[in-house]
């Protein structure tokens, strides 16, 4: 029984983890851009306008976040609410969603969670899974109105089912902690390599993990090391780490520590501890006189 409830621990903290890599944050509707994109958008901003003028959704929308967030701009959220409500006006799912964001945090009016969801329910059946996937992260984090781990499985299973690859991750997710739905491994990972087929790096790593773990199915090192190498090859700090690991020990693949310490370092320079670790582990093993003793934790 006790085994059960460490795994059960172990399994939510890494969706939970993951999960928040996938929306960045906890704030669902927060917006962050690369200051490159941001300084060429300053110097466009005419162009910016005339799109948005003529009805270009896109750039109608990165006016207004722009007005929102103050990204180049003063911060006005008049400004942001009058393009929102010409963009809402013209049937612009990301303009009604935004209103949605406003009216959820009160920016600019009275905040009101009920005419929140309206409007951001509203985007969802005009604009696809995207938005799906957005209330169903609303839900999950209690953003606005009461968490509610049910109503975000459902409205996530919407948007995977509609090929949104993180939905598909995120759903996953919740079949292997069991949140919102009742825990089932196999459908966790069937959700996860849909979406790692599309390429993201996030469902990769845990589908490598599961592998890696033998969580819900037969262990394979094999499998682990190619969807760990797929994620890290993306990035992916947790994969790196573990490929590391991997490399150590000689899971499914002959044992290099020189590789392995190669990975252990891609981790570390993103600031992942357990690498970091690793790595002063290794120094203290490669000291003239040391004995061979095992690095612990691999």
């Amino acid at each position: 029984m006790m085994k059960k409830t460490l795994d059960q621990k172990t399994v939510r903290f890494v969706f939970l983890f993951c999960m928040i890599a996938s929306f960045g944050c906890s704030n669902v509707f927060t917006h962050k851009k690369n200051i490159a994109v941001l300084t060429e958008e300053a110097r466009n901003w005419d162009n910016l306008t005339t799109r948005a003028e003529s009805g270009d959704a896109e750039a109608l929308c990165e006016i207004a976040e722009a007005y929102r967030f103050g990204e180049g701009v003063a911060k006005d959220y008049g400004k942001a609410m009058l393009w929102l409500q010409k963009g809402a006006a013209e049937g612009k799912a990301c303009a009604i969603f935004q209103l949605g964001a406003m009216y959820c945090y009160g920016e600019g009016v009275p905040a009101d969670a009920n005419k929140a969801l309206e409007l951001c329910e509203k985007a969802a059946a005009q604009g696809g899974a995207k938005y799906a996937y957005l209330i169903g992260g609303i839900y999950y984090f209690g953003e606005c109105l009461p968490q509610d781990l049910n109503k975000a499985f459902t409205w996530i299973k919407i948007a995977a089912e509609n090929g949104n690859a993180n939905a598909q991750f995120l759903l996953g997710g919740m079949y292997q902690a069991g949140e919102g739905t009742h825990q089932d491994f196999k459908k966790a990972s069937v959700w996860f390599e849909k979406s790692a087929d599309q390429g993201n790096a996030n469902a990769q790593n845990c589908l490598g993990l599961m592998y890696h773990k033998g969580n819900g199915m037969i262990r394979d090192y094999n499998k682990a090391f190619e969807w760990y190498a797929k994620a890290a090859l993306q990035n992916n700090a947790n994969a790196q780490y573990a490929l590391g690991c991997m490399f150590f020990a000689g899971e499914g693949v002959p044992s290099d520590v020189g590789k392995a310490k190669e990975w252990w370092q891609k981790a570390a320079a993103q600031g992942y501890e357990n690498a970091q670790k690793k790595l002063e582990q290794l120094k203290e093993l490669e000291k003239p006189n040391k004995g061979k003793a095992p690095i612990k934790g691999v």
